[in-house]
């Protein structure tokens, strides 16, 4: 298995500059296999098993990512 570290990882302390720029979202990092998505200007995508996320608001996904502790 191959293996990748990034080197410039920040936590997301202000979450207003998701609103704009283009961002690579890891959830579940500790998972096998992790949720990867993409955040664009706000928006929110993903690819699932049971579907996608298409152009849901950040502020949304935000709300779910606090309430479930992930």
């Amino acid at each position: 298995m191959s293996e990748y570290t990034f080197q410039h990882i920040h936590a997301l302390n202000d979450e207003s500059i998701l609103g704009s720029g283009l961002f690579l979202c890891i959830l579940h990092a500790d998972k096998i296999p992790p949720h990867i998505a993409i955040s664009m200007d706000g928006k929110y995508f993903s690819l699932k098993a049971k579907g996608k996320d298409e152009a849901i608001p950040v502020t949304e996904v935000l709300k779910i990512i606090n309430k479930r502790t992930i």
